[in-house]
């Protein structure tokens, strides 16, 4: 999936939430000045407040591309990667003298100048197999 169209469902999934957070307050406020019971739209409140939560939560651990999280890879070594996400579709690593893990995410044939390029989810890693540093990426040489 283009990298524009998660940026647009990332960014509509926190407005909604953030709205529903309001509208819920504003539910909230009204039921206290005309001094009603709070039961129902408290939890309308909290269920509002969690949906946020979890839409920020996983918007900003798939940051880089949504099927991988990047906390987890960050502190993952080369095996643990390679274990979760299967095979890379380019490996470029050497246990001993680093490198790095490339899996194809998308071809960017977006409607806002396309590169039509593959894109990958570029995860450098150090000697020791330690992550250093996760990006999107596209393949080197175009």
């Amino acid at each position: 999936m283009n990298a524009w169209y998660m940026l647009a469902i990332y960014v509509g999934a926190i407005l909604i939430s953030l709205a529903l957070c309001a509208v819920s307050l504003a539910v909230m406020i009204r039921g206290v000045v005309k001094k009603k019971s709070l039961g129902g739209r408290l939890a309308f409140l909290i269920a509002a407040g969690v949906v946020t939560a979890a839409v920020l939560l996983f918007t900003n651990s798939h940051a880089t591309y949504y099927r991988f999280n990047d906390w987890i890879v960050s502190a993952s070594t080369a095996q643990d990667i390679v274990k979760r996400y299967g095979e890379p579709d380019i490996d470029r690593y050497t246990p001993g003298k680093g490198g790095s893990l490339w899996y194809y995410i998308y071809t960017d044939n977006g409607p806002i100048m396309p590169d039509h390029l593959d894109h990958y989810y570029y995860i450098a890693l150090d000697a020791n197999g330690k992550v250093t540093e996760i990006m999107e990426d596209v393949r080197p040489g175009g």
